[in-house]
């Protein structure tokens, strides 16, 4: 059994910090350098940064501000899966229509 010292983050936070990482990610990726990978000092990557996200409830906290966030990871790492497509369309079954989907 795992015991944790402190709280999980909650989604606010989480987004606080992976939404300037991924804006920089984007940003240098301009200049030839991939940020996109880069692994942290506590061993994650945006990517799983966003996987723990997904795995918070939102609470009160509006869970629709993660939804582009998961569609930038999907169009960089892909989907494979069906991991990132799965979470969005059971929150919001149209979500290929909304502008941030076209950004990415």
């Amino acid at each position: 059994m795992i015991v944790r010292s402190h709280p999980l983050p909650s989604l606010r936070i989480l987004l606080t910090n992976t939404l300037p990482q991924q804006t920089n990610a984007r940003l240098v990726s301009h200049l030839g350098f991939d940020a996109w990978n880069l692994i942290s000092a506590s061993g994650g990557t945006i990517n799983t940064a966003l996987d723990s996200a997904m795995t918070v409830a939102p609470g009160d906290e509006d869970a629709t501000e993660l939804y582009p966030s998961i569609g930038a990871v999907a169009a960089v790492y892909g989907d494979a899966g069906g991991k990132y497509a799965k979470f969005l369309a059971s929150a919001e079954q149209n979500y290929p229509a909304r502008p941030w989907f076209f950004y990415n």
